[in-house]
């Protein structure tokens, strides 16, 4: 079932699929993975994830959806094209009685229009005692296509009357926020040696307590799931703490080097060439079929020459066969020695009365970013050291500034956005030059570890 058989005839898949791409709206990536570990420690065995759209919350499930194009994308290995409006007319899911050990609906259940139809088939195909998790955020649905709360009291409400045994837990979001995401547990009925037995929550009391902690005191959540997310970071880095240095990296590199030796000939101009926000494998193991680089160009010289700049750099460009995005006014002056004077006289300076942000403090945020990215040639190597020089000297803080710059650039190489993440192509990457006969010319080690605990701040924010 990993690829899903297209119902192009279906009356409803279209708006489905409009509702599973507004998903990624109202439910950002860091929300998502805060639902993940909360899942995480509740889930166990086999779950069937009904109405799960794009995005897989929980590794072991069954995703059954109405929309082919969700499915598509829902990395998913079991998948189900289903209409959850055909159980209210008597059908079934195509799976035996105690199945599944768990189900999720996340984001789901307001849009049922049978929702008692869909509870029965999931008492049915889940094994005794088992529990949804139907997880909202609150008053959070497409309008148009909601046909019931989502509310956290009124799905409880609707479990509650119908016996089932429930629990509402809240889903810290960020910071302190406990408001924005609950899940409400349901308990399936069990099975003894008399029969049925009532629904009943596992380790209801012990979980009540936990989620009065949690109200009261967020971080207890955050800085666990900090944790979680932290360990499964420095596993993924692991995985390229040495890499392979390419022959192609090797003489790109040699390339943006001509190039700007040229045009600093060519115009005395300097151009700086660097990529923010990245790690060095994304740079060292470049080959034609895995670029991972988004590379900036900036050039430097005084005003009234910009105009004769642009020339001879789109020309020396297309000589050496580079190209770069364009980034206009890096830094506020013409010149590198002008840059540097101003570096000379920095006086840092402390947030206003009311907590705002100062422009001094952008300068700095600016500075510290430029100073952890990679240079790609050597103007931009020797301002980056001339300027950290500089400011070392001057504000008291600095190198903490650009080492959690530099932690930055491993935060967005492992973040997971839209289910996809940097450092899993440079693992495939890693594989293929090893396995590939692509030619090599070092070994490159990564001392990622310093920079772990660092992360930390980016996932808590």
């Amino acid at each position: 079932m990993d690829k899903p058989k297209p119902r192009t005839n279906h009356p409803h898949e279209s708006t489905w699929d409009h509702h599973g791409s507004s998903q990624w709206t109202y439910f950002n990536d860091e929300v998502k993975q805060r639902i993940n570990f909360f899942l995480s420690r509740r889930l166990h065995g086999k779950n069937i994830d009904v109405g799960g759209g794009w995005y897989l919350s929980y590794p072991n499930s069954t995703v059954v959806d109405l929309s082919s194009v969700c499915l598509a994308h829902n990395p998913a290995k079991e998948k189900l094209q289903f209409d959850l409006d055909e159980l209210g007319e008597g059908k079934h899911l195509p799976y035996g009685e105690g199945t599944f050990d768990s189900a999720t609906l996340i984001s789901v259940w307001q849009y049922l229009k049978h929702p008692v139809a869909v509870t029965k088939e999931l008492e049915r195909i889940l094994r005794p005692g088992a529990e949804i998790y139907l997880i909202n955020g609150q008053g959070g649905a497409l309008q148009k296509c909601a046909v019931s709360s989502g509310r956290s009291q009124d799905v409880q409400k609707f479990f509650q009357e119908r016996g089932y045994d429930t629990l509402i837990e809240n889903i810290p979001s960020f910071g302190r926020d406990v408001r924005g995401f609950q899940s409400v547990c349901v308990a399936m009925p069990d099975r003894d040696l008399f029969g049925v037995a009532p629904s009943r929550v596992r380790n209801k009391e012990e979980r009540n307590r936990e989620n009065e902690e949690i109200c009261q005191d967020p971080s207890i959540f955050q800085n666990e799931f900090a944790d979680w997310e932290l360990r499964k970071r420095a596993n993924l880095l692991s995985k390229i703490s040495t890499f392979p240095i390419t022959r192609y990296s090797q003489e790109y590199l040699e390339r943006i080097e001509r190039f700007s030796q040229e045009y600093h000939e060519q115009t005395n101009g300097v151009p700086l060439v660097f990529d923010e926000h990245t790690i060095e494998p994304e740079l060292l193991m470049l080959t034609p079929d895995y670029r991972f680089l988004f590379a900036t160009m900036f050039l430097m010289g005084e005003e009234e020459a910009v105009d004769k700049y642009n020339g001879p750099a789109d020309d020396l460009l297309k000589k050496h066969k580079l190209g770069f995005s364009g980034h206009c006014n890096y830094f506020d002056f013409e010149t590198t020695q002008k840059l540097l004077e101003h570096c000379d006289k920095f006086e840092p300076r402390k947030d206003d009365y009311w907590g705002r942000t100062s422009g001094n403090e952008t300068e700095l945020r600016k500075y510290a970013d430029f100073i952890s990215a990679i240079g790609m040639n050597s103007f931009t190597r020797e301002l980056q050291t001339q300027i950290y020089q500089r400011l070392k000297l001057r504000v008291e803080d600095f190198d903490e500034r650009v080492e959690r710059q530099r932690a930055f650039g491993y935060h967005m190489a492992t973040f997971e956005g839209k289910q996809q993440r940097k450092i899993d192509q440079l693992v495939d990457a890693k594989r293929v030059i090893e396995s590939n006969g692509i030619e090599i010319v070092g070994e490159g080690r990564l001392n990622y570890l310093p920079y772990i605990s660092r992360m930390r701040t980016f996932l808590l924010r």
